[in-house]
């Protein structure tokens, strides 16, 4: 998604929804000509309020003493894929709402309540398509119900977890033919050469492990069933703030000697179009885990 180093937080920036509208118009003849017809330019106002995400570990001296690799390099790298992961979690899962969409979410400090994700927008304005089919013609009416916004597959990204990406390999049409497995379908890069879908319909595919496999038929976690889901987004529609990119710092506590580690960031994830009116994203609810 489009990312923005925030200066302050909150920070409010405007936002573009639409292009100016063309018009044909004559050849300038005079020295003044008269100005042509404007073409509107529709804004709005995007604020960013920034969300810590914190890890944090002691550990003790000989730890790092004792190892054949020292420790806290690695230590270091896990930290930091670590936070990585919360913000693709928060982005995937999210929802601000009270109580969270997801009943085993209940945390307060569970990184997914730090602001709205995919799957809740989604939710929350019914961006749904039912996926109990899942061939290329139910995934063309998700795009199709996207509007605008589901054309131009470069704008697009497809976030798919594990066993629904098993899925989309084994991807067939209405009749239950191959389209992405076989040579005389995709090519040099159908799966059975390459092991791999990269894209699909022009379209980016990428694999999250966040993307749960435990949702009911309406896309949220009650306990109850375990499906998954696939998501559509327009990536124009969205911008991610950067306030504090990931910081590690270490402290060595001689009292107990020991060194704390602290991993931070501070993020926040907004809709450039407004999404109550705008179908920027498309949720695929209701995806068996298997053919």
């Amino acid at each position: 998604f489009p990312s923005i180093d925030m200066p302050t937080s909150p920070y409010s920036i405007p936002v573009s929804t639409n292009t100016p509208t063309p018009y044909f118009v004559s050849e300038s003849t005079a020295d003044d000509p008269a100005s042509g017809p404007t073409g509107a330019l529709t804004t709005r106002k995007t604020t960013l309020t920034a969300k810590k995400f914190f890890a944090h570990v002691q550990l003790s001296t000989e730890l790092d003493e004792d190892s054949i690799i020292p420790a806290l390099p690695l230590i270091r790298t896990k930290f930091a894929r670590s936070l990585s992961d919360a913000v693709e979690d928060c982005l995937v899962n999210g929802d601000t709402a009270s109580p969270h969409m997801d009943n085993d979410t209940t945390l307060a400090t569970s990184v997914r309540k730090a602001f709205l994700g995919l799957r809740a927008i989604a939710v929350d304005q019914s961006y749904t398509t039912a996926l109990t089919t899942l061939n290329a013609e139910t995934l063309g009416d998700m795009r199709a119900n996207m509007g605008k916004y589901g054309v131009n597959p470069r704008d697009l990204v497809m976030i798919t977890g594990p066993k629904g990406y098993q899925r989309l390999l084994r991807l067939k049409d209405s009749s239950g033919n191959q389209i992405v497995m076989t040579l005389d379908k995709l090519g040099s890069q159908a799966v059975a050469i390459t092991g791999s879908l990269a894209k699909y319909d022009g379209i980016d595919i990428l694999v999250s492990e966040y993307m749960r496999e435990d949702l009911n038929a309406n896309g949220i976690y009650d306990a109850t069933t375990g499906n998954t889901a696939i998501i559509f987004a327009f990536k124009p529609g969205f911008i991610l703030g950067n306030r504090r990119k990931i910081t590690l710092k270490t402290w060595e506590n001689i009292r107990t000697d020991q060194i704390v580690v602290v991993a931070t960031c501070r993020h926040d994830f907004q809709d450039a179009h407004d999404k109550t009116v705008e179908r920027i994203v498309e949720m695929g609810r209701d995806v068996a885990l298997t053919n």
